[in-house]
């Protein structure tokens, strides 16, 4: 049976280092809110959301056996993607992902630092602070 395999949790909680390294999951086609976040800049979450619900549902119909779908995955949004599962026959499995908020913070800190150090222009440098401010804010919320 065909699976959609949430990847549930905070940012820097592990969901992508796991997407990318567990060889359970690391081969199939992958879905990140993040990067409609990174192509869309200032599109609101519903909105984001139902991008990534387009994209999953292109990726169902392409006859994929799995698709890996990252996100925090707040209860509507679960929802949601268990109506699409559903109306595909499609079996969802959630993986949950949990750490202490300060640790996702430094995760999240480092990464950026990262990302800003392999920046080749301004505007990508721009894109890398939109994308990280969004996700320490998140995070400084629930500290």
């Amino acid at each position: 049976m065909k699976r959609i395999i949430a990847l549930a949790g905070y940012p820097g909680t592990g969901k992508t280092t796991a997407r990318k390294t567990d060889p359970g999951l690391c081969f199939l086609p992958a879905l990140d809110v993040t990067d409609i976040y990174d192509t869309h800049p200032g599109i609101r979450s519903k909105e984001a959301f139902a991008e990534l619900l387009h994209r999953l549902t292109v990726l169902i119909g392409e006859h994929h056996e799995a698709v890996v779908v990252e996100a925090m995955f707040v209860s509507w949004q679960r929802l949601w993607l268990a109506c699409i599962a559903r109306a595909y026959d499609i079996q969802l499995e959630f993986r949950e992902f949990h750490a202490d908020v300060r640790v996702c913070i430094e995760r999240v800190k480092a990464q950026f630092e990262r990302e800003l150090e392999n920046a080749q222009s301004e505007a990508e440098r721009a894109r890398i602070t939109r994308r990280n401010a969004a996700r320490l804010d998140i995070l400084y919320a629930n500290y």
